[in-house]
């Protein structure tokens, strides 16, 4: 059997991570709060008309490990049926085992798992160290699957031959409904290979952190080009990072059983205008817009696109304009954020009110 492990977490007993890196994010989600009020990154708004509720430890088990040292899948299988996935040695630092993910022949394919229905509801940290087995450079990332889950922040990494850790945060709600998690390549780049490579797979956790939407670090997507494979010397100029000209704060408002209404101030921080403007972003299983303005708009499944009004087709640089909408919701309590957001193709910074 893999080896795997679930942590308990008993009435009024302090909470932890279970992830190899679990004191770092416990260190950045206090660094946030020492920061001020004002939350950078996909961190959920809070109704300033709901009390924000206890949170209780769960009494049931609140973490699922696999770290792949016993030579099995550890419960792993192809996805679809036609990737193969199988044990190797050595995992990550050189000990234990992991497993290899090969015969993918496209993205949106990978190696998945599900997640045990004994996991309480709340907010989870997922993570995984991958590497390429090539040692190309490939960009992957932590998806979720089903009915009982919807994604808060979904993180992705650059791996080459070192392992490399990859994280996402996710609001999970129904276990029973057979939610899974999918370690899987993505095609961020335009010179990312048309067919992506085997990689491998070590220390799969998903760890519960609390029952109230908690603040979160920023997961930046990795930049374009992909870049030199890791046999080529890299240069040595340091690169100065910059945060993405388009900005979006996102500000549920009113909040009643079944809906609620909230606004997206949208902001071009740039240089210059952005003609016939489409913002793009993904809603939370569950939630559904009946109405929005001020342009034209549609939604399928949770992606939703809301196009410039034909009387201000442009966003000047500098400039700010506001979106609107009512929705419907099935989850109750606070109003989870919204993820994915993207101006004419490029990411948008989202930022929680103050």
């Amino acid at each position: 059997m893999p080896i795997i492990s679930r942590r308990t977490a008993g009435p009024g007993a302090p909470r932890s991570l279970p992830l190899s890196a679990g004191a770092a994010l416990v260190g950045a989600l206090a660094a946030l709060v020492v920061a001020g009020p004002l939350v950078v990154g996909a961190a959920a708004a809070t109704s300033p008309t709901t009390a924000v509720p206890t949170s209780p430890a769960p009494s049931s088990s609140s973490s699922f490990t696999v770290s792949f040292d016993d030579g099995t899948t550890g419960g792993f299988t192809g996805d679809p049926r036609s990737v193969t996935v199988v044990p190797v040695a050595p995992g990550n630092g050189g000990r234990g085992g992991a497993i290899a993910v090969r015969g993918l022949t496209g993205y949106a394919q990978g190696a998945s798992v599900r997640l045990p229905s004994s996991l309480p509801q709340g907010y989870y940290s997922l993570g995984a160290t991958v590497r390429t087995e090539s040692g190309a450079l490939q960009d992957v990332r932590l998806v979720l699957s089903g009915g009982g889950s919807s994604v808060l922040q979904e993180g992705s990494a650059r791996v080459g031959a070192a392992w490399t850790p990859v994280r996402t945060y996710a609001h999970l709600t129904n276990l029973t409904a057979g939610v899974r998690l999918r370690v899987e390549p993505v095609s961020h780049c335009s010179d990312a290979p048309a067919v992506p490579g085997p990689f491998q797979v070590d220390d799969v956790s998903v760890s519960f952190i609390s029952t109230v939407p908690p603040p979160l670090p920023l997961l930046p997507t990795p930049t374009c080009p992909l870049g030199p494979s890791p046999s080529v010397t890299p240069s040595v100029t340091p690169s100065v990072p910059t945060l993405p000209a388009c900005r979006v704060l996102y500000t549920p408002g009113s909040v009643w059983a079944g809906g609620f209404q909230a606004t997206l101030s949208l902001s071009n921080q740039g240089t210059t205008p952005v003609t016939n403007w489409v913002l793009t972003w993904r809603m939370p299983v569950g939630e559904t817009i009946g109405s929005a303005w001020p342009g034209p708009w549609s939604q399928s499944g949770t992606s939703v696109t809301m196009s410039a009004p034909s009387w201000a087709p442009d966003l000047a640089a500098g400039a700010t304009t506001s979106i609107g909408f009512v929705a419907s919701r099935t989850d109750t309590g606070l109003v989870p954020p919204i993820t994915g957001v993207r101006l004419n193709g490029q990411d948008c910074l989202v930022m929680a009110p103050v």
